[in-house]
Order: C-alpha cells, then structure tokens, then sequence
C-alpha cells in the first residue's frame, strides 16, 4: 500500500494516497483492504451469532474498523477513476 504522507491527506479519515500511483496499484489497494473489511465483518458475524455477547465495546470498535477500511477502498477505488479519466485525457491531448 501507499506510504503515508501528511501533505497529501484527502479529507478527514481518508487514507493518504500517492498522486503519482497508477491505476493499477489503486485498485490493487482498493482490494486490499475490502478483504481485510470482509475479514473483519466474518468475525463480526461469528461474535454476533452469539446471543451473550461479552465484550460490546470490542465489537463496537470493530464495526468501527470495517467501515474505515471499506471507506478506504472506496477511495482507492474513486481516486482510480480519476486517474483513468486523466490519463485518457493524456493520450487525447487535452490539457
């Protein structure tokens, strides 16, 4: 994944993403973390089917992580098609 950089920052709670990664590598992290939110939702789904749940606050961190990740592949996954429209305006020539 993209190494962090301050500057760079997209909004609050967004990841930081290089602006000179390919479209490629966008994607490739925009699955990276929907499977690391899917992974997260498997052992939410396990500790829901439980009818006593011990520790709330655990899961409610957890729910908290599977929305920021997936929120994170979003990103990758719009900041990929704005990479696609511009390199597409690149090989047209337009400015």
């Amino acid at each position: 994944m993209n190494a962090p950089n301050d500057a760079e920052r997209l909004g609050e709670g967004s990841y930081v993403l290089d602006p000179e990664v390919g479209l490629d590598t966008l994607l490739d992290d925009a699955g990276e973390w929907l499977a690391y939110a899917e992974g997260i939702n498997e052992v939410l789904a396990e500790c829901f089917a439980d009818l006593d749940v011990p520790n709330r606050r655990h899961l409610i961190r957890l729910l908290g992580a599977s929305t920021l990740l997936t929120r994170m592949g979003m990103q990758c996954v719009a900041q990929a098609k704005v990479r696609r429209i511009w390199d597409a305006k690149a090989v047209l020539g337009a400015q």
